[in-house]
């Protein structure tokens, strides 16, 4: 782009201020900002019940540039109507070509499931309106077939991050007091699809010197699903050996995965996983309970390494790949942007993120 001025990419953040998706997105933000040929500009929606108002607000910061993108977890647009008519506020306040990262892409079953549900309507109306749609996977590509224009379909695996060195994992174990016991990790919000129940039923069947480390919090006004697992746990005589962490910050994050010795994601439904990413980013062993996660990680050109190797192979995430101004049309190209460093093949956030119309 020698001569031309920078792609100016808006990103609008929405959701819940500590959930990984508002993670996924600052991440890819600030990849971004890294580039010579990029400016970008960023607005903040705010959380889950964030009013119209202020939808229209935020939405309306980025009118100015090129090409916004957005992630899409129906949960964070209002589950109850599709999300439609959030998601119409945000894209009547702005008027701007829209690159959309699909999340929680999960199957669906039946024709309500796929025709009548308001989250079938809704992805269909998101289908039409955006310039591309961005999964993490075949499978997840597959699951939206008939739900969503094919061609506007790219498949970008999930980014893997580069991890600096991780602490001393003796010294993470005494702080978390673990001392000589074995110690398996889940990842995420306390919900009920994510598996800490079999978690706590699989640990009573474990020798005495494994323990559980949940790490994060339940949804605002949920607290009821921790209680129901700690009492879970008493019942079936583990109690003493689980550790609900609650949120940590990135420090106390990374001293968990050192002291980790396997991961857990027995996940009810499994789509694209930041926690299984992070895993991979970690070297650390992932026992993933689904086929679904098992196809998710094939998909993402992981699967067939160790995470070791992974996270040795893993590019920095780099959702825009090598952005380039096309003449013809009008348009804006997003190139391929190199391989993974160690060697590897498979080009993971490096790869063409969308191909985007200008309004």
């Amino acid at each position: 782009m020698t001569g031309e001025r920078p792609l100016r990419v808006g990103f609008l953040h929405i959701g819940r201020e500590r959930s990984g998706l508002r993670r996924y997105g600052r991440i890819i933000a600030d990849e971004a900002a890294g580039r010579i040929d990029v400016e970008v500009v960023e607005s903040d929606a705010g959380g889950r019940g964030t009013s119209y108002r202020e939808l229209r607000t935020a939405a309306a910061r980025l009118r100015d540039v090129d090409v916004v993108h957005l992630q899409w977890k129906l949960a964070d647009w209002d589950p109850r109507t599709g999300g439609a008519p959030r998601m119409e506020t945000v894209l009547q306040s702005m008027r701007r070509p829209v690159v959309v990262t699909l999340h929680d892409v999960f199957e669906r079953e039946g024709l309500w499931q796929r025709v009548f549900s308001p989250a079938a309507v809704g992805l269909r109306r998101l289908g039409a309106a955006a310039s591309s749609l961005v999964v993490h996977s075949e499978e997840e590509r597959g699951r939206l077939e008939g739900l969503v224009p094919g061609g506007k379909i790219e498949v970008v695996p999930h980014f893997v991050e580069v991890r600096a060195s991780l602490p001393d994992r003796a010294a993470s174990r005494a702080t978390l007091e673990i001392g000589g016991q074995r110690a398996i990790t889940l990842l995420g919000f306390i919900t009920k699809r994510r598996g800490h129940r079999l978690v706590i039923d699989a640990l009573a069947q474990l020798p005495d010197d494994v323990v559980a480390l949940f790490v994060g919090t339940t949804i605002e006004g949920r607290d009821h699903v921790q209680q129901g697992l700690q009492e879970h746990a008493e019942q079936v005589g583990v109690a003493h050996r689980v550790r609900f962490l609650g949120f940590l910050p990135e420090p106390e994050l990374e001293a968990v995965l050192a002291a980790t010795d396997v991961a857990l994601c027995p996940f009810e439904r499994m789509s694209a996983s930041g926690a299984l990413a992070t895993w991979f980013s970690a070297g650390r062993s992932a026992s993933r309970c689904t086929m679904s996660s098992n196809a998710w990680a094939s998909g993402s050109g992981c699967s067939r390494r160790p995470p070791s190797a992974c996270a040795g192979a893993a590019l920095r995430p780099r959702a825009w790949g090598s952005i380039r101004r096309r003449s013809a049309g009008g348009a804006w190209a997003w190139g391929a942007a190199g391989s993974a460093r160690g060697g590897a093949t498979g080009g993971g956030c490096g790869r063409a993120c969308a191909a985007v119309r200008r309004g």
